[in-house]
This record gives C-alpha cells, structure tokens and sequence, in this order.
C-alpha cells in the first residue's frame, strides 16, 4: 500500500502509521448485517451436523443392543 501525504499536513510519520493501524470500530450496517448472516448460517450448519451424529449414534446403539443376543 502506498500513504501520500504532505508533510504540512503530517508531522510524524510513525503517529500516521499508527493511526492508519488502529481499528476505530467503524462499521456499515450492511457489513454487520453480512457478519450476521454468516454467523447464521454456520451455526445452522453445525446444528445440523450435530443433530446428524446424534442420529447416527442413536442407531448405533439400537443396532448395538440387538448383538449377541439369542432367543
């Protein structure tokens, strides 16, 4: 990245570096809105796969009680 400046205008390079640097929690609603809606959506994903090994586990074990068993 190139920083243009004059030097009228900056006194000290290293407080420019600094402040360019620094996170003034500026956001646009648009970006948090997106944030969110990943968010979302991964947590639906890993609910999902939650849901998908728990199923998987139950059948397991419904399979597993039925072994060695004889009438």
């Amino acid at each position: 990245m190139t920083i243009a400046y004059g030097k009228g205008e900056v006194s000290d390079f290293g407080d420019l570096l600094v402040r360019a640097q620094r996170d003034n929690g500026k956001a646009l609603v648009r970006d948090v809105q997106r944030d969110a809606g990943i968010r979302r959506e991964v947590e639906r994903e890993e609910e999902k796969q939650r849901r998908t090994v728990a199923i998987e586990l139950a059948r397991e074990h419904k399979i597993g009680r039925g072994r060695g068993r004889s009438r």
